[in-house]
C-alpha cells in the first residue's frame, strides 16, 4: 500500500556558484519538518521551486525490479535479485548520486559513522548497498565513492564486508524504475545537478520495502531496530535485543522509532509479578520443606526403654 509523505525540506541546499554553479536540494523528516506538517498548502509555495513536487511516496510492502540490471563499482553487471536470496538478511539501500557537492557526501558520512556504531556488521548480518540515479556517473566514479566512504569502518577487512557493501551505477531507465519502486522522486537542475530527498530504505530479505529513515543517520537504534522488523525477528538473539524490540515501534508520522511506555510499563508489571510469584514460591518449597524435615526427624528418634514390670526375671523374689 503507497502512502505519499510530502517532502518537506529540513534544509534546501542551493549552492549555486559553489564547485563552478554546483547546486542539489536536501529534503527529509525531522523536528523542523514535523513542526509544519499540517501548516497549510502557504508552506509548500514558500519553499523553492526546485524542491516542489519532490514527494516520499511509501511503498510499504512494494516488491523492488529484482530483474533490473546494475554496473558495481568492480565494474561488474549484476542482477539486483542477487542481493536477495531470502537467507534472513535485510537490506538498506541509499540512492544517491557521487558528484553531489553536499547533500550525498553527508548523507554517506553519516551512514558509515552509524554502520560503525551498529553491533550488527555489514555483510554479515545486513547488506548496503548505494546506487546512483546520475547515469553519467561510471563504475570508476562509484569505486572512488565506496573506497572514500568506506575507509572509516572498523570492521571494513573483515570476512563477508567487501562482499556486502557495494556502490553502483546504471542506466537511467533501471535507476528510475529502482527509485520509483522505493517512492523516491528526484529532478535535474538547470546546472546538472539535483534535487532529491535524503532517505534510507531498509528491505526484507527477499525484497519488499519494510521501512523508511528519514534525514541524515545518526541513530544507530533505529538502524537496529528496523533491521530486526525487516528480518521478520531472525535477526533478534538475545533477549536485550527482544525487549528493545517489544518496547519501540516506528512512529510514522515522525519516520523514526519511539519508545512505547504502555510497553514498558507491560514488562514492568511482568516482571513484578514474576518476581513476586517466585518469592512466595521459594517460601511455599523451603516450608514444605522444613515440615517434611521435621516430620522425618520425629519417626527416626530412639524411643524410651520400658520400665520393668514385677514380672521381670531380673527382679524376681524367691
Amino acid at each position: 500500500m503507497s502512502r505519499v509523505v510530502r517532502a518537506i525540506p529540513l534544509v534546501a541546499v542551493l549552492a549555486l556558484g559553489f564547485q563552478g554553479g554546483e547546486a542539489c536540494a536536501q529534503f527529509g523528516r525531522g523536528q523542523d519538518a514535523k513542526s509544519m506538517i499540517g501548516a497549510g498548502e502557504e508552506n509548500y509555495y514558500d519553499t523553492p521551486s526546485q524542491t516542489r513536487g519532490l514527494d516520499v511516496i511509501e511503498n510499504i510492502g512494494r516488491t523492488l525490479p529484482l530483474d533490473m540490471t546494475f554496473t558495481d563499482h568492480e565494474g561488474k553487471l549484476v542482477r539486483l535479485g542477487d542481493y536477495f536470496k531470502n537467507d534472513g538478511r535485510p537490506v538498506v539501500i541509499t540512492l544517491v548520486y557521487y558528484n553531489c557537492p553536499i547533500v550525498c557526501d553527508v548523507m554517506l558520512v553519516k551512514q558509515t559513522e552509524v554502520f560503525d556504531k551498529l553491533d550488527y556488521t555489514v555483510g554479515k548480518e545486513f547488506l548496503a548497498l548505494a546506487f546512483s540515479f546520475d547515469h553519467r556517473e561510471d563504475a570508476p566514479r562509484a569505486r572512488t565513492a565506496r573506497d572514500v566512504y568506506t575507509a572509516p569502518y572498523r570492521r571494513l577487512g573483515e570476512p563477508g564486508v567487501d562482499a556486502g557493501w557495494r556502490f553502483h551505477v546504471g542506466e537511467e531507465s533501471n535507476t528510475r524504475l529502482l527509485a520509483d519502486a522505493l517512492g523516491f522522486q528526484y529532478r535535474r537542475l538547470g546546472d546538472g545537478n539535483f534535487s532529491h530527498p535524503v532517505c534510507q530504505f531498509v528491505i526484507t530479505p527477499d525484497g519488499r520495502v519494510s521501512r523508511y529513515l528519514y534525514g541524515y543517520p545518526s541513530d544507530p537504534r533505529d538502524l537496529k531496530l528496523a533491521l530486526m522488523d525487516a528480518s521478520e525477528g531472525k535477526l533478534v538473539r538475545t533477549i536485550g535485543e527482544r525487549f528493545l524490540s517489544f518496547c519501540y515501534t516506528f512512529d510514522a508520522s515522525a519516520g523514526k522509532y519511539s519508545l512505547q511506555v504502555y510497553r514498558v510499563l507491560q514488562i514492568g508489571g511482568g516482571v513484578t509479578l514474576l518476581t513476586l510469584g517466585g518469592v512466595i514460591a521459594a517460601f511455599m518449597i523451603g516450608d514444605r520443606i522444613r515440615r517434611r524435615r521435621a516430620a522425618r526427624g520425629l519417626a527416626e528418634a530412639p524411643h524410651a526403654p520400658h520400665d520393668a514390670g514385677p514380672t521381670d526375671p531380673a527382679h524376681a523374689t524367691g
